[in-house]
């Protein structure tokens, strides 16, 4: 996981500090400013060195910075999953802002392997700002109580290794749906297939 290192106080450091310790790949935080800015650059070098490190599959970013992250990083190999969050969804065509979020969304439609949406309303406000992609969709709803992750199945016959970039101050926990074969016992996620 790759986390914001600005927001989240001291409650983010203990809440990162205890999940690095069970996650096998790791916590690390760079800074990601809510606005555009050089500091990006940096972000999305870091990204692309932790996938390389890594030797990562899958690249997942939350929320529109995590998301252009995951998609402009230097990763030949790794799918790239968005999970669009607010951030750019707030603005609308009409305003300077939202011009150039909105443009920048829709270039990186390019750069995506799957939309991972949080909520029916996230897919359909994308949907409305942005047209129907033809990409791979999905929606999962989230709160999942079980286990804060779910085993993924392999890729070309070895394990998948997911590198997630997110904002530390989320309060949401994302679980990669994965297969419904591979589901821990018990759990029940409201997943549903587009494309």
């Amino acid at each position: 996981m790759i986390a914001d290192a600005i927001t989240g106080g001291h409650q983010a450091e203990a809440v990162l500090a205890d999940l690095s310790a069970r996650l096998a790949l790791g916590v690390t935080r760079v800074p990601m400013s809510r606005q555009l800015g050089l500091s990006d650059v940096c972000a999305i070098a870091h990204v692309g060195r932790r996938a390389a490190i890594l030797d990562a599959d899958v690249l997942h970013g939350h929320g529109a910075k995590g998301g252009a992250y995951v998609r402009l990083a230097n990763s030949r190999r790794a799918i790239r999953v968005y999970t669009p969050h607010g951030g750019s969804l707030h603005y609308r065509w009409g305003s300077p802002t939202g011009l150039l979020y909105l443009t920048l969304e829709r270039i990186l439609i390019a750069r995506t392997d799957l939309f991972l949406f949080e909520s029916v309303y996230g897919r359909d406000i994308f949907r409305a700002k942005l047209g129907d992609h033809g990409a791979m969709a999905r929606w999962c709803t989230t709160g999942l109580r079980q286990p804060n992750s779910i085993p993924s199945p392999s890729i070309r016959g070895r394990p998948t290794w997911s590198l997630s970039a997110s904002c530390a101050s989320s309060r949401r926990r994302c679980a990669y749906p994965g297969d419904r074969s591979a589901q821990a016992p018990g759990m029940q996620p409201q997943c549903h297939r587009r494309g």
